[in-house]
């Protein structure tokens, strides 16, 4: 088998498990489908997300951990000092 072809594979067997999960309620009802697109776009809002799907608190500790493990906290830093400029 080519790396095409076991790409091809791949692709086929992730879109038969995604259309399973759209069409069981039930497995909808407990499933989140998490792109690493949306994740690596807005990681925050992604996070929050998720937590809200887990009915778990994304408390202050949690969101201070999130930020360095993420490097939001560096980004928005040097956002903030090029506005200044």
């Amino acid at each position: 088998m080519t790396g095409e072809q076991a790409m091809e594979r791949q692709c086929d067997k992730d879109v038969r498990i995604y259309r399973e999960l759209q069409d069981n309620p039930e497995i909808r009802k407990r499933t989140m489908i998490i792109r690493y697109e949306d994740m690596s776009s807005d990681p925050w809002k992604k996070a929050e997300e998720i937590y809200d799907f887990l009915e778990i608190e994304f408390d202050q500790m949690t969101k201070e951990q999130f930020k360095i493990a993420t490097g939001i906290h560096r980004r928005r830093r040097r956002k903030a000092e090029m506005q200044k400029k």
